[in-house]
């Protein structure tokens, strides 16, 4: 635990000197003095959160290597401490507008059915006739 200094900048730079100094300490030699004994009492509060920001400034504007509009833009962190340590993740998803387009089964077609990464299909069907279609 740290005081905090005028900013999160600083306070990671002044942290940075405090573990200089450590690492050049007659402590910092034995290696038991920096590991945690089965004596040693550790109370860290629990936390477990899910942040998701949307980012509407970025909505409408073009991506400049597809020139679509941006439609969505989220990231997601998720953060848990606890006594068994710390987890943290983050996803961002980024989507531009979709050009629509047609595919139209109006005449014969192939149903083929493979697993990714299979050498073969586990479903083959050729449909020419209109006897096993639902009708609207």
């Amino acid at each position: 635990m740290i005081e905090p200094r005028k900013s999160l900048a600083e306070t990671i730079d002044h942290l940075g000197v405090q573990i200089g100094k450590y690492e050049k300490s007659a402590d910092y030699e034995y290696e038991e003095a920096r590991r945690l004994r089965e004596t040693d009492v550790l109370r860290v509060p629990e936390m477990v959160w899910r942040i998701d920001h949307r980012f509407t400034e970025l909505i409408d504007k073009p991506l400049v290597n597809v020139g679509m509009p941006i439609v969505e833009a989220i990231q997601t962190i998720q953060f848990r401490l606890d006594r068994s340590g710390a987890a943290v993740e983050s996803e961002a998803r980024l989507a531009p507008k979709a050009i629509p387009r047609d595919f139209i089964f109006d005449r014969p077609f192939l149903v083929y059915m493979q697993k990714r990464g299979a050498e073969q299909p586990f479903f083959v069907m050729w449909v020419d006739n209109d006897e096993l279609l639902r009708r609207k």
